[in-house]
């Protein structure tokens, strides 16, 4: 194999691209999840093979197909709906796991050394009854490619409160400050707020209160562990520039500036209607086309942050990509949720790649459990490897010198947050 700075032949460099992108050379931050470790607890930090079957994704697939009524379905414990899932979409099912959800399942229980064509759960079972949740952990996160796990800190869940106030953090995780019941919802963040020591009013305008909340942020990031970012998901209408909505004013007044003086990026989440189907819960949640004019005003108004963006509707990825090339305070981050589909991978990494170089994080797993790091990181794996081997072999049509040292350090920096740095 040729010097890592050796320039390569064209037949060369699918190959050096395959072994740069493996989970052995590329070991990469995840940025985005809904992950806690082993020591958060298990009703925290979620894995094994009945989380596996229930998990949103999985659950979308069986209520939409009729299978059972979701009220039936939720008054049961872990294990019965596990085994019901297992029948209904792995067993009985008319078609195969084509779609992303099952064959997640299928990819981790494969990695497991578990049987995907097991007629019960039993083994599975009894392998995880068997196996340390930090053992698991571990190889989830090494076969993933995975050094740290940035998760979603929402400190006005109780449940998770307690855990953030006392409980023993794993050192492999950071926080990312989850701000949607702070924006969307202030009137019932109010009371809460006042019950911890924050006096806070109705108006998030006026002067004292928005004093308070940022003082409740600054609060909240010395408590938690290695707070990364502040994050908020936007319904398609929201009008996050218009001071005169309650969400535009939390966050001109009071959220902005507090992540300024705090120097970290705010995570913009535009796109999901939630409980569109309120039964199925959060399986239940659509996505809507955004208007991407409120970004914009947002960004221009606050050039002094750095911002990060993930559209939930496929078509705004566009608008987004477009949002990074006139703004250098703002980068575009991964695929999330509905947008997670290898097609569409595939398809924005390549726009991105074209249309604004190196101006994007390249992934995230948004996962809910451990296990979900296994199949979703292999499968962008993959398309990362066929996308650049792709770009790399046009860009040698070029004439230009491709080597291995290149395509390492472009894959690298592709994952690398902190060139907002100039920004902070």
């Amino acid at each position: 194999m040729p010097e890592t700075n050796t320039p390569l032949n064209r037949d060369q460099i699918e190959a050096v691209v395959g072994e740069e992108t493996a989970p052995d050379k590329l070991i990469v931050d995840d940025w985005h999840t809904h992950l806690l470790g082993p020591k958060a607890g298990p009703e925290l930090s979620l894995h094994g093979i009945d989380q596996m079957l229930t998990y949103h994704y999985v659950r979308r697939k069986l209520f939409g197909a009729g299978h059972i009524d979701p009220d039936t379905f939720n008054s049961w414990d872990l294990e019965k709906q596990g085994d019901f899932t297992w029948q209904k979409l792995f067993l009985d099912a008319p078609s195969d796991a084509f779609d992303e959800g099952c064959r997640g399942v299928l990819v981790a229980l494969e990695a497991f050394g578990l049987d995907p064509n097991a007629t019960s759960l039993e083994t599975a079972r009894q392998f995880y009854a068997d196996t340390p949740a930090e053992e698991i952990q571990r190889h989830c996160m090494e076969l993933a490619g995975v050094r740290r796990i940035v998760g979603t800190q929402d400190v006005f869940n109780d449940q998770e409160r307690a855990y953030y106030t006392d409980g023993d953090w794993d050192a492999n995780y950071l926080s990312g400050f989850r701000l949607d019941e702070l924006v969307l919802h202030y009137p019932r963040a109010v009371g809460k707020l006042n019950a911890w020591g924050y006096s806070v009013g109705t108006d998030p305008s006026e002067t004292s209160t928005a004093s308070e909340i940022r003082r409740f942020l600054s609060d909240w990031h010395g408590k938690l562990h290695d707070v990364v970012y502040g994050a908020c998901s936007f319904p398609p209408n929201c009008q996050v520039h218009d001071l005169s909505t309650q969400e535009g004013a939390v966050l001109h007044h009071a959220v902005l500036p507090a992540l300024r003086e705090l120097k970290l990026p705010f995570f913009m989440m535009p796109g999901p209607i939630r409980q569109l189907k309120y039964k199925w819960q959060d399986a239940g949640d659509g996505v809507g086309l955004c208007d991407m004019f409120p970004y914009q005003q947002l960004l221009r108004h606050h050039s002094g942050n750095a911002f990060f963006i993930t559209p939930l509707h496929n078509a705004n990825q566009y608008d987004a990509s477009v949002l990074t090339c006139h703004n250098d305070n703002v980068m575009a981050i991964g695929h999330w949720w509905f947008n997670y589909h290898p097609g569409l991978v595939e398809q924005d990494l390549k726009m991105r790649l074209e249309m604004t170089g190196d101006r994007f994080i390249a992934f995230n797993s948004d996962a809910r459990v451990l296990e979900n790091l296994i199949p979703k990181w292999r499968r962008f794996r993959q398309v990362l490897a066929k996308v650049m081997t792709d770009k790399y072999q046009d860009l040698h049509d070029t004439g230009r010198h491709v080597t291995r040292e290149g395509i390492a350090k472009t894959l690298q920096t592709l994952f690398d947050p902190d060139r907002f740095n100039h920004i902070a």
